[in-house]
């Protein structure tokens, strides 16, 4: 695996991370109570939920964030980085653990690809993403709109809310 430098920018080899000894401190020691409870596990608003080209339903990372926000307000959870960003080619990567309370809760490795002919994306835009995509995995640990992953219940939703159509130069039906 490559590394980079945040300050420098530089790419360099590195191992991959070993994990803090005190990662999983308190692991399952003490679960949700049942308001915090309803409150991740709700039924997912199709208001809430977007969908890509390709047909894939998510929710948007703010939504994430609002939800975290509700049940254990602003403060009572964190995203912690369990290694420095990791880089391969174009693909950047980065282990995260979420806590609650300080509790451990979940673990992930968020992911995302640069791309050099988007000209509004820089390799901190990149971060950010990578971030965002470790936030959505942490989430499905607490129950977070676990539909989204559920195929019924996708193609339920596209049925519903979504029109398929044929975009000229794509092979295939875009969303």
């Amino acid at each position: 695996m490559t590394d980079i430098n945040l300050e420098t920018g530089e790419v360099t080899e590195t191992d991959l991370t070993v994990f803090p000894t005190d990662t999983f401190i308190n692991i399952s020691s003490q679960p949700v109570t049942d308001e915090q409870a309803s409150i991740l596990m709700a039924d997912a608003n199709p208001d809430d939920l977007a969908i890509l080209p390709t047909g894939e339903i998510y929710l948007p990372q703010a939504k994430y964030r609002q939800c975290l926000n509700r049940a254990f307000k602003p403060g009572g959870w964190a995203m912690r980085p369990l290694s420095r960003p990791y880089v391969k080619d174009d693909l950047a990567m980065q282990e995260w653990a979420l806590y609650v309370n300080g509790q451990f809760m979940a673990y992930a490795v968020g992911g995302a690809e640069y791309r050099e002919s988007n000209q509004r994306m820089n390799w901190s835009d990149v971060l950010e993403t990578v971030k965002s995509n470790a936030l959505m995995r942490l989430c499905k640990d607490l129950g977070i709109v676990l539909e989204c992953w559920d195929k019924r219940f996708t193609e339920n939703f596209r049925a519903k809310f979504c029109i398929k159509v044929w975009v000229e130069g794509k092979n295939k039906p875009q969303w």
